[in-house]
């Protein structure tokens, strides 16, 4: 098996195994760069990661006809010997069913690497139970200033998801994820200029489902992203068909827990987990002999 860098000359080899936004992130520009797994003269693998004081690895999949032909570890140990040329630290946050998840496996089962399970889960509840939820209702009750995040002036609208991305909170910056957003769903609390709570509704996979990928809230403001709850209950009860389903990536710890408390019936649909690279491991050298990529 053979890895190599991925080039805009051989992306085209590729092409069945990255999806739409990988692709066009670096039709933007973004520092994302990808390596490619080779067996049989076949591109069966890919690894896209961005690279800078830390190498974050984005995306990993191999073809199932070379699924345990070893692909995605040969992609893992090449990108790892990268990364240790400049002792850079690797790691890849990711969701999973449960610890027999074929990704989640591929990280406990290797020396190097150290898995760590997150507090945030990815959860579905049905239009049944938003009607149902109680708590919501009453505070819908008493009236809840919201304004939607796109009616905001656009520099509050930028120094707000800058903010987020600096400290690492931000998780809509998969272009896919950003243009299904339903923008009049697109709720927040608080000042132009100190958001309080936000929450961001998007499409799902079919006209029964939607997604809320991100929801949010200022340390000490759990009370502001309930409210904002409450309101957005109103919203969806009247976008939501009958049957319908919210998925909601509750990836905060304090969002995590409200979602926990509101809608206690909720079908978990998976965990997130943090794989970081041992640095003892490059430290060691290990990664100091062996190929790089070809």
């Amino acid at each position: 098996m053979k890895i190599i860098r991925i080039t805009k000359e051989t992306m085209h080899w590729f092409e069945t195994l990255l999806p739409t936004d990988l692709t066009g992130r670096t039709a933007n520009g973004e520092p994302l760069f990808f390596l490619g797994a080779v067996e049989e003269k076949t591109a069966c693998g890919v690894l896209a990661f961005t690279a800078g004081e830390i190498a974050e690895i984005e995306y990993l999949a191999v073809s199932d006809p070379f699924r345990r032909h070893g692909a995605a570890n040969a992609l893992l140990d090449c990108l790892c010997r990268r990364a240790a040329r400049s002792l850079i630290p690797v790691f890849c946050t990711f969701a999973a069913a449960d610890k027999t998840d074929p990704l989640y496996l591929l990280f406990a089962e290797r020396e190097d690497f150290t898995v760590i399970g997150l507090e945030g889960r990815r959860v579905r509840v049905t239009r049944e139970q938003i009607d149902r939820c109680g708590a919501l209702a009453k505070i819908e009750a008493r009236g809840i200033s919201c304004e939607r995040f796109f009616d905001r002036p656009g520099w509050a609208q930028k120094a707000f998801l800058t903010e987020l991305r600096r400290r690492n909170l931000f998780y809509l910056d998969d272009d896919t994820i950003w243009r299904s957003l339903v923008k009049p769903l697109c709720l927040t609390i608080g000042a132009d200029d100190r958001l309080r709570a936000a929450v961001f509704i998007g499409r799902g996979p079919n006209e029964r489902e939607l997604t809320l990928p991100f929801a949010w809230c200022a340390p000490d403001c759990g009370g502001a992203l309930i409210a904002l709850f409450s309101a957005l209950r109103r919203e969806l009860l009247l976008e939501m068909p009958q049957g319908g389903v919210l998925t909601i990536d509750a990836v905060e710890p304090s969002a995590y827990g409200i979602v926990n408390k509101l809608f206690p019936q909720a079908e978990e649909e998976a965990r997130y987990f943090e794989a970081v690279l041992d640095m003892d491991y490059v430290w060691g050298g290990t990664y100091d002999a062996g190929n790089d990529e070809e």
